[in-house]
């Protein structure tokens, strides 16, 4: 690699990890927010908000992955999408002046929801000028460099150029260990998760909770198929590769299975709407550790 691709894909990396370090950040705000507005305020409004909440939260979470995904690819038309993006976050205000404006009795839980979003606006919008402004990031965008400006670029050119062009960052049995590691490890954490936080999962009459079992069962079936991939990355089989393309296409039956479990609760109004919004982020939450274990194995040649 010559000088401009090593400086490229450093740049690319750093980008990227802060693309899904922010919506992270941005999921774990909406999940607190909706929490903390539903046992302490909900109660208080007049009118029957929860659905609009649901919906405007979700209309974000969906936006914004897409956002950062496109923002990923390293064009830079998405950095115009984003600001776009912003646009509609601050149209979303008024949602809740909306309902202030109606019911002016009721103030503060509407003055609470401005100001939330307010902020989580305005901390977006200042991500939106470190991809206009970071040095890093007009590398990736712009392709601008200039290293005779930035010791901390030159340096890790210079350190990079040392390194073996051969060298790989994972071998397989080393993906087999953290394979290994992720599913047999979320098969004893993720049930614990919903038993620990099992009140957030119960039916509307408390007397019923399936996430526990559903997600116990889930790892299982989990750890079963990806136990094929973690002996072929051991044995550094030729299959390996085409054993995680398999895997993943048994989860997606999976899924395609219990869809229709999961739509029969809900339209018996046998749980309310946080119970499934909650399992599913929980169950995409697993399938992103797993990605992130077995990510290297896609940079490897057959």
């Amino acid at each position: 690699m010559n000088q401009d691709q090593i400086i490229y894909e450093k740049a690319k990396k750093i980008v990227n990890r802060n693309h899904w370090t922010v919506f992270f950040i941005v999921l774990i705000y909406f999940i607190t927010f909706y929490l903390i507005f539903q046992l302490k305020f909900m109660e208080q409004v007049q009118f029957a908000i929860h659905s609009v909440l649901i919906a405007s939260f979700l209309s974000e979470l969906c936006l914004y992955g897409l956002l950062f995904t496109l923002l990923s690819t390293g064009k830079k038309f998405a950095r115009w999408l984003y600001s776009l993006g912003n646009l509609y976050s601050f149209a979303l205000l008024f949602i809740p002046a909306y309902y202030l404006i109606n019911d002016y009795f009721h103030i503060i839980p509407y003055i609470i929801w401005i100001v939330a979003l307010f902020i989580k606006n305005i901390g977006l919008l200042k991500y939106g000028g470190y991809l206009r402004n970071n040095r890093w990031a007009k590398v990736y965008y712009d392709h601008e460099i200039e290293i005779e400006d930035d010791e901390d670029i030159e340096n890790y050119y210079l350190k990079s150029k040392n390194k073996t062009k051969d060298e790989e960052p994972f071998t397989l049995p080393q993906l087999c260990l953290r394979l290994g590691i992720c599913v047999y490890g979320s098969l004893l954490v993720f049930p614990i998760f919903m038993q620990i936080f099992a009140s957030l999962f119960e039916s509307n009459d408390l007397q019923s909770v399936f996430a526990i079992k559903d997600m116990f069962l889930f790892c299982i079936y989990s750890a079963v198929i990806w136990t094929i991939p973690i002996f072929l990355f051991y044995y550094s089989h030729p299959f390996s590769k085409k054993s995680v393309g398999l895997c993943f296409i048994l989860e997606c039956v999976r899924i395609l299975f219990y869809a229709k479990t999961l739509f029969q609760y809900f339209t018996q109004n046998l749980y309310p709407v946080r119970v499934y919004i909650f399992f599913i982020i929980v169950d995409i939450i697993r399938y992103i550790l797993i990605l992130i274990s077995i990510y290297p194995i896609f940079k490897k040649e057959e």
